[in-house]
């Protein structure tokens, strides 16, 4: 079977996660090119203190190791006997913070009880992380023509407090230019749109905040979007004329999570659903799309 990789740029279809050594050749089997960073975001690099990402990267450097470590499922896969390479979209913020960073009292979600508004030593250190993962990206993903930073995840119940999504755009503040300054190829991504669709604006600091779409600005505008009915593509329609309106020119938007319910539908039918959602966003100016999850059944 023939599959041709037509770069970073010409790429379309991602997952968002899932992958097991016990799936095989399930990457390039189904053509997929865009994973999210392997190596997590902030928590999972810095969970004990400030600074911590950019000690351990050198470490490994002089060791003559990768770091983060190389993921055999998402960064080292093989197909035919050739390198399937995959592009990376890294992720700064998960759903959970470092614990010396937050989250402030009444701030965090029923959910995801780690993740909510910065401290003090988080508002410090956030920065300093966001540089130091930027320049590893720089560096491990030079081939890329754009890096793709998702900076915020589920600012929104129960990820989040009202308090939180009120304070969500201090993360883009905060990382923007230090990531611009650290990788010449950065394009910082905003929050998720909705609890179940990932779909986010990019670039000029117009970002999705925290309210359904209406006559307020887009950076104060949650977009709730929900692939498949024509309520939601006028929803996305609307979206991306706010952010043209607010940034004065066209912005590229990503699709990074959908699903579809395959416990009551099917898995037929999810896959077919999820190839059609992202068809319609790619036809409607998407960069790329992720589906979610490499095997979802339990929904």
């Amino acid at each position: 079977m023939t599959r041709v990789n037509y770069g970073d740029a010409a790429s379309r279809f991602g997952l968002q996660g899932g992958f097991s050594t016990q799936q095989g050749t399930v990457i390039p089997y189904l053509g997929v090119r865009y994973v999210l960073g392997s190596a997590g975001g902030w928590a999972a690099l810095e969970p004990d203190y400030t600074g911590q990402f950019a000690v351990n990267r050198a470490l490994a450097s002089s060791a003559g190791q990768p770091y983060p470590p190389k993921s055999p499922v998402m960064d080292e896969i093989t197909y035919q006997g050739a390198a399937w390479p995959t592009f990376s979209v890294p992720q700064i913020v998960t759903t959970a913070l470092p614990s010396w960073a937050g989250p402030v009292a009444g701030t965090a979600g029923t959910q995801c009880t780690a993740f909510g508004a910065l401290n003090p030593a988080g508002i410090a250190g956030l920065p300093g992380f966001a540089s130091a993962y930027a320049k590893e990206v720089a560096a491990d993903y030079a081939d890329q023509s754009t890096h793709y930073y998702q900076v915020n995840w589920e600012p929104e119940l129960p990820c989040a407090s009202a308090a939180h999504r009120r304070s969500s755009v201090q993360y883009y503040q905060l990382v923007y230019a230090a990531i611009h300054q650290a990788d010449p190829k950065a394009a910082v991504a905003g929050p998720p749109c909705s609890p179940a669709c990932g779909f986010h604006a990019n670039e000029q600091s117009v970002v999705c905040g925290t309210r359904p779409l209406s006559r307020r600005p887009i950076n104060a505008s949650l977009c709730r979007v929900a692939a498949g009915d024509q309520r939601a593509g006028e929803q996305r329609t609307q979206m991306m004329q706010m952010a043209a309106a607010a940034s004065g020119h066209s912005i590229p938007f990503i699709g990074t999570e959908h699903g579809l319910p395959s416990g009551q539908i099917g898995e037929l039918d999810e896959a077919l659903g999820n190839v059609r959602t992202t068809i319609i966003l790619l036809g409607e100016g998407f960069k790329f799309d992720f589906a979610f999850y490499v095997a979802d059944f339990w929904i």
